[in-house]
């Protein structure tokens, strides 16, 4: 059973490893980000992630080839599951706003996310960054 737990886990991280690595868009996939300044100086932000597909979730089988089974018994199995599919699309997301908040230089110092939504076609961010509005920002991003 503990080859089956480690299995099951090492193949979870390094699909997770993988979808962090690729902060790509794919050739379906759109993003939008929403810079927002306010008056108080305060720097707010949208970020939006649509992912069309049929929104289906491939469940993915794990065998452990190893364990013992009695022919009479299905073989211990765990089933790729939705909150799987969640957390890698999660974490995907999360990567992707970091590359264009580094790419458009928004949030120098950190942001702290304010709400969050993550679903299988779309996925929003909305963020608040630690450092308040500097001229250049006002200019660059308005206000």
């Amino acid at each position: 059973m503990m080859q089956y737990t480690k299995l099951t886990g090492t193949s979870l991280l390094c699909f997770l490893l993988a979808a962090c690595s690729g902060a790509q868009l794919q050739n379906n996939e759109t993003e939008t980000f929403s810079p927002r300044i306010l008056e108080n100086g305060s720097k707010l932000f949208d970020y939006r992630l649509d992912s069309p597909s049929d929104g289906s979730v491939k469940p993915t089988l794990v065998f452990d080839a190893n364990e013992p089974t009695d022919m009479n018994e299905p073989p211990e199995m765990s089933a790729y599951s939705a909150d799987d599919e969640k957390a890698a699309i999660e974490a995907r997301v999360m990567a992707l706003l970091e590359k264009k908040l580094d790419n458009t230089g928004y949030c120098r110092e950190g942001y702290v996310v304010v709400e969050k939504a993550i679903g299988f076609r779309q996925s929003t961010v909305t963020g608040e960054c630690r450092e308040a509005a500097s001229d250049n920002d006002r200019e660059l991003f308005g206000k």
